[in-house]
């Protein structure tokens, strides 16, 4: 990719980036944000460089590289959790999520917004950020989740720092924050003590909320917005605290996306002011409540464990040790009916124990002869259990094993035992 492509910045696209739109920015990518998009690919090839600010920085969605469905709403959810994070930091400019949505867009990456390493520092420069946060979500050996996350500097297209985080599925509140104050270190960001218990506060204790939220997110971004505001329905359900999902189901109905209704229960301020009343002041607390007064990634995987409890806790396939045990999968490769940990023979559908001949072999005895195929060098010839002087198929008597024309070859292996 040509260098001067990395070095092409607008100022329009820098000052729109710190100027918002009239409407502050949601969740919906209007057609505002398209056309700031479009402004700034526009203006790609007809300036010249400019210097980036050093507190500007966008942050991409992560890559799930652990081939495991079920975590790609977290592409776009760790994503949204570090731009919420890092938004409250005043030092810090920090591209909207809808803006980067409208960018990979316009340049052809498609609702996913997926952006390949080759391309991250061009949408940088579209973005006006010096910064560029990127990741990737992978899977260890142990089959835990293995966050990386680079920072990269735009006009030096160089890494400046790489970070990382492991755990479980259920800890991903403790990663982000650890991807947080990674970046906050990088950038040199000191941050007080009080700043830093308040960044410490997840975007929800409730990781199904979560999980919910972000794929409204998603569904959004593809045009889905019934189906964003089930999701997002079902994301209140589970924690009437995730104020940021009722601002999004609210913002759908204002801009005329899915039917408003009257009596509408998800309404805006009154609805938030409602959800704080039962989420923290409610007489009669269900074991749930207090749950989403937590205020820390440890206290939260803390509560997870006494509410849901790991009887496995070394192995991270299991929480309950099953018919085999804790560290040892209940499967049936062979599909036979029997658990692995119980069949000698996990991989031969026909046999549970080796027998005599093994696993995979099986314990037949073809020709009758009481002398089972696999130790039975002619398991056809049921007079016979090695091929002896003339084979298999033929006996080895006297008149067969003479060598009648003394041509040294006995007659039951000689064309003409009797000569020509």
């Amino acid at each position: 990719m040509p260098k001067k492509l990395f070095a092409v910045i607008v100022s329009l696209v820098f000052i729109s980036l710190l100027a918002p739109l009239p409407t502050r920015a949601g969740q919906v990518v209007t057609e505002d944000l398209r056309n700031w998009a479009r402004d700034a690919i526009a203006q790609e090839k007809s300036l010249g460089s400019a210097d980036l600010p050093d507190n500007t920085l966008a942050v991409l969605y992560f890559q799930n590289l652990t081939g495991r469905s079920e975590l790609d709403p977290w592409r776009k959810g760790l994503t949204v959790m570090l731009i919420t994070d890092l938004a409250q930091i005043k030092e810090l400019q920090v591209l909207e999520r809808v803006r980067l949505q409208a960018l990979v867009e316009e340049i052809g990456f498609g609702a996913s917004g997926q952006v390949d390493k080759a391309s991250a520092p061009r949408i940088g420069r579209f973005a006006g950020a010096r910064h560029l946060v990127g990741g990737e979500l992978g899977q260890d050996a142990a089959q835990s989740l293995a966050v990386d996350s680079d920072l990269l500097d735009v006009p030096r297209e160089s890494v400046m720092d790489r970070f990382g985080s492991k755990g479980m599925v259920e800890e991903l509140f403790r990663i982000e924050k650890e991807l947080l104050f990674g970046i906050t270190d990088s950038l040199g960001i000191k941050l007080s003590p009080e700043k830093k218990a308040a960044l410490q506060k997840p975007l929800s204790t409730d990781y199904r909320a979560l999980l919910a939220f972000f794929q409204a997110i998603d569904c959004s971004d593809r045009g889905e917005y019934a189906k964003a505001a089930e999701y997002y329905k079902e994301a209140l359900e589970k924690d009437p605290g995730l104020t940021q999902a009722a601002e999004a189901l609210q913002e759908l109905a204002d801009l005329g996306l899915i039917p408003r209704k009257t009596g509408n229960r998800w309404r805006g301020k009154s609805f938030l002011k409602e959800l704080r009343e039962r989420a923290s002041f409610t007489d009669s607390l269900t074991p749930v409540y207090p749950v989403r007064r937590t205020r820390n990634p440890a206290e939260i995987v803390e509560r997870e464990r006494l509410i849901n409890p790991d009887f496995c806790p070394d192995d991270p396939l299991k929480t309950a040790p099953g018919a085999c045990g804790c560290g040892v999968a209940d499967t049936d490769s062979d599909q036979d009916g029997i658990l692995d940990c119980n069949d000698s023979c996990p991989a031969d559908a026909l046999k549970t124990s080796p027998g005599v001949c093994g696993c995979g072999v099986a314990d037949v005895d073809t020709d009758g002869d009481e002398t089972l195929d696999c130790l039975d060098l002619c398991p056809n010839d049921p007079d016979k259990i090695d091929p002896g002087i003339c084979g298999c198929g033929v006996a080895d008597t006297e008149g067969n094993i003479s060598d009648s024309d003394e041509d040294g070859i006995p007659n039951c292996l000689d064309p003409f035992p009797f000569g020509e």
